[in-house]
């Protein structure tokens, strides 16, 4: 396990982070059964280098979504926005026919190459890309994204950078911890032509010690050509899986946490305590 590791409070919900002196050493998500490392530079840790909730939650749905027939993984080209540590799209390329991780950051880039290499991922490529006018020269079939409304004027900018990269009838799936400044969201997408149900999760232990506040699942479609706004098949088993994962993640404790809390041995306590 990977030296350090710590739960970090931000936005009214909890992710982990690690600062890992050996950027070689990587980090065991039994959860997900992937091994990931964390930092391309080590003293100098990023936002996308965290492992927060919305990640987790996203990544452990698409496991599920995955075994089902009707989700239509395997025949999916799947493109993740602001990818990060690129959890969802590890998970989906086990599956999907092609997965693009995508972030503004080159070194994120690099950095979800290179686990997926780790990971034994053959079907994940991934690329620079940012919300400012995204385009994808073949626009695909499932667009994700974990935990990237947290800058207010980035919200139109995701909702239209979906709008542009879904095919006809496609679909998108976005986590976020109910950031105030996400609030305008659903609007958004609703102003660029698409289609929105929320789903929403409380109190998810999303890794031992590591409990998410309150959750959202934006299930979002595109049209499609001839004009048809029924919500696209593969929606069906998005909502059934995610009542599934939040039934059994769900805690009634409360993990009180003042700035820093440690995990040791995948036990959570208060900095002090």
């Amino acid at each position: 396990a990977p030296h350090n590791a710590h739960l970090c409070s931000a936005g009214g919900h909890f992710g982990v982070t690690c600062t890992i002196m050996d950027a070689e050493e990587p980090y065991e998500l039994p959860q997900l059964n992937l091994r990931v490392v964390l930092a391309l530079n080590a003293l100098n840790p990023q936002l996308w280098q965290q492992l927060w909730g919305s990640g987790h939650l996203l990544a452990a749905l698409l496991d599920r979504c995955s075994q089902d027939e009707d989700f239509g993984m395997r025949d999916a080209q799947v493109l993740e926005l602001g990818a990060g540590m690129a959890l969802a799209s590890l998970v989906a390329a086990r599956s999907a026919r092609s997965v693009v991780a995508t972030d503004a950051s080159e070194d994120a880039v690099n950095l979800a190459l290179r686990n997926a290499e780790m990971n034994g991922v053959e079907s994940l490529s991934a690329k620079v890309l940012d919300f400012h006018g995204a385009v994808q020269d073949d626009p695909v079939d499932l667009v994700l994204g974990s935990d990237i409304l947290f800058i207010g004027q980035n919200v139109p900018k995701v909702a239209m950078a979906i709008h542009r990269l879904l095919k006809p009838g496609g679909l998108a799936l976005v986590t976020d911890p109910c950031r105030p400044c996400a609030l305008t969201f659903e609007d958004e997408l609703l102003s660029c032509g698409l289609l929105v149900n929320v789903l929403e999760g409380e109190q998810l232990e999303f890794a031992p010690g590591c409990v998410q506040k309150k959750a959202l699942l934006y299930v979002i479609w595109k049209p499609g050509e001839d004009g048809n706004a029924e919500a696209p098949g593969a929606s069906r088993s998005v909502g059934a899986r995610w009542q599934e994962l939040t039934a059994e993640l769900h805690v009634d404790k409360q993990i009180a946490m003042d700035g820093f809390a440690y995990v040791d041995k995948g036990h959570a306590a208060r900095e002090g305590s």
